[in-house]
């Protein structure tokens, strides 16, 4: 019995009148929430633990069980730096303070999923499906913030969360020291997403859920992971609809060009320097070595590097002959979204997250920000790149955290969104403008504590602050029912729905002339191409010269 195993038993309490529901798998049971009267299935496992002789390699499908599986609490994180930025110590392992001085937390079997829904009556309810961020090396499903009770609670929808392999145990090309056995392990966490989708597929209807009607959503690493399964294709016949929070292909520009960032070849490039700083030279030696070890040497490097350069710019799908051929660009405008229709969103200020992790980020010359993204190099190229940028009337630190964030996040959902409007796809734009407070602003992930409406937790009240009176506690819970509203007309019905209280306008398809874009806020609004300087830059120096060679 794996370690996670025996946790996901010693917490579970099974209970004898708990319902037991039949997948093509076996026979599973969860429990009946006391306080909100939904039936949760936690921790169930969709893949085989890539332990052992499966670790680093791609994902095995759960093999078929034998009796009734308990399912009746969340399985383990998988192996992380602990960081309280994310969430409280007992949300990520279900112990309340740390049992030793380790920086990390999880296991390597952490491959399962946790399932919300109203009943199990045999009607086909919409489902809800949610990828997690954290960079692809930190976060869970089991957090709170990412709890799928308020979706079922307000919309009768199935929810469906996931976890999947982090860090060096999914998103490393460990073929480098390991050759062709290893190819494509810089994208197994990509993998086990994939298998869980395609195991909710499969399933789902025995839930409650429609298996026709499935929406599958992401923020940050979730979203860019699914850009890529959503372009080559892998989401066909298993979603109808995408949402993609802040996160387009990768961290562009702080991951490699636009062009081999993409590459194995990087990805190769990249896990050698990796590898070199956790001090492994061989195969024998990283399969050896227990999960501890290696956390060990990973813990150092996050406390010896910078986190957004070296950390957060590691860990993401590459192009693949046999799984991913092409980036989510060159895809797009290929193949499309292939009849998927698809949201996507970014906060109008994402770089204030990393403010907590480095508060001289916003202080640094304009230079300085464009010297991290590699471009633009030329004395002449810069001065045009800070034009863009000085009509917003920011100090120059704050000009150049948002050049990052652009290239990261904003820009590529625009040029993402201009090529899917382009090719006749259905897809929308919006933009989060609510702001945290002067300095952070409209800061990455704070969007999705008002679209879970989940205001309350560790993590949103990290993110968000509290609230400075009952007014201000009011406007939020407001915002946070329309967004998730908004949201849950467009998982039932595919148009994203005008919230009661009828404080957010119509949402309108988005078009690649005018560019309208939904902004989220206390006084939400429809907005055409509200980064148009900044965007066009970015066209005309980046993207279109780097992107002009089409597949």
């Amino acid at each position: 019995m794996s370690a996670s195993e025996a946790q996901r038993q010693a917490f579970a309490q099974p209970a004898s009148n708990g319902p037991v529901v039949k997948t093509v798998l076996g026979e599973v049971q969860g429990f009946t929430n006391g306080q909100t009267g939904q039936i949760c299935f936690w921790g169930l496992p969709y893949a085989e633990p890539p332990v052992g002789e499966l670790r680093f390699k791609s994902t095995m499908p759960k093999k078929p069980w034998q009796g009734v599986l308990q399912a009746t609490a969340f399985g383990a994180s998988g192996p992380q730096v602990f960081d309280v930025t994310e969430g409280s110590y007992e949300e990520f392992t279900g112990h309340k303070t740390p049992p030793n001085n380790n920086p990390w937390i999880g296991s390597e079997d952490n491959l399962t999923l946790n399932i919300w829904t109203p009943a199990l009556d045999g009607s086909k309810r919409p489902v809800m499906v949610w990828i997690h961020g954290g960079a692809n090396w930190l976060e869970s499903s089991r957090l709170h913030t990412y709890h799928g009770d308020n979706f079922v609670n307000n919309g009768d929808v199935v929810f469906v969360s996931l976890n999947y392999r982090l860090g060096i145990f999914g998103w490393l090309d460990v073929s480098v020291l390991g050759g062709e056995e290893y190819k494509g392990s810089h994208s197994n966490g990509l993998k086990d997403q994939l298998c869980a989708l395609q195991w909710i597929k499969e399933n789902i209807e025995a839930f409650g859920g429609d298996a026709s009607n499935i929406t599958v959503m992401g923020e940050s690493a979730g979203s860019i992971d699914l850009s890529w399964l959503l372009t080559n294709g892998h989401l066909n016949g298993i979603a109808k609809r995408v949402v993609l929070m802040s996160g387009i292909a990768g961290l562009i520009g702080l991951s490699g060009d636009l062009g081999h960032g993409f590459t194995e070849a990087f990805a190769q490039e990249q896990a050698k320097t990796f590898l070199d700083k956790m001090g492994i030279n061989s195969m024998a030696q990283l399969q050896s070595s227990t999960t501890d070890e290696l956390m060990a040497r990973v813990s150092h490097i996050n406390q010896t590097e910078p986190t957004l350069t070296v950390m957060d710019s590691q860990f993401w799908p590459r192009m693949s002959d046999d799984f991913t051929p092409l980036d989510p660009f060159r895809a797009a405008e290929k193949y499309g979204s292939h009849g998927i229709d698809v949201i996507v969103g970014y906060t109008a200020y994402e770089m204030g997250l990393w403010l907590f992790w480095d508060e001289t980020l916003d202080t640094h010359p304009f230079s300085w920000s464009a010297a991290q993204l590699g471009y633009p190099q030329d004395t002449q190229t810069l001065e045009t790149a800070q034009a863009a940028y000085a009509p917003m009337g920011d100090p120059e630190g704050v000009q150049g955290m948002n050049l990052i964030g652009d290239s990261i996040f904003v820009i590529p959902s625009y040029w993402f969104a201009d090529i899917l409007a382009r090719k006749g796809e259905t897809v929308r734009l919006f933009q989060f403008d609510w702001q945290a407070d002067s300095r952070r602003k409209a800061l990455h992930a704070a969007d999705q504590a008002f679209l879970f409406g989940k205001l309350e937790t560790h993590a949103a009240q990290h993110l968000l602050g509290p609230a400075a009176d009952t007014n201000e506690k009011t406007k939020r819970v407001r915002l946070s029912t329309a967004m998730m509203e908004s949201i849950l007309g467009y998982a039932k019905n595919g148009a994203p729905a005008q919230d009661s209280k009828k404080t957010l306008p119509v949402w309108p398809v988005y078009n690649a002339e005018t560019r309208p874009v939904m902004s989220f806020n206390y006084d939400s609004q429809i907005v055409d191409d509200p980064a148009r300087l900044r965007r066009e830059w970015w066209y005309n120096n980046i993207y279109q010269p780097a992107l002009a060679e089409k597949e």
